[in-house]
């Protein structure tokens, strides 16, 4: 759920940033790419679950 909602939010304010939607296009998957990386690792490290 965090993953998602951080990901919408960076994403929706992408536009924003720059004019042209090409380079906007760019930049969100940039940023979609270095948050799925970073979470791939701290699920490897971590796991999904705390246990009980």
């Amino acid at each position: 759920f965090t993953t998602h909602l951080t990901t919408a939010i960076v994403l929706n304010s992408a536009p924003n940033l720059l004019n042209d939607r090409h380079i906007n296009f760019a930049v969100g998957g940039i940023i979609e790419l270095a948050i799925y990386t970073v979470i791939y690792f701290i699920l490897s490290k971590y796991g999904r679950r705390l246990p009980l």
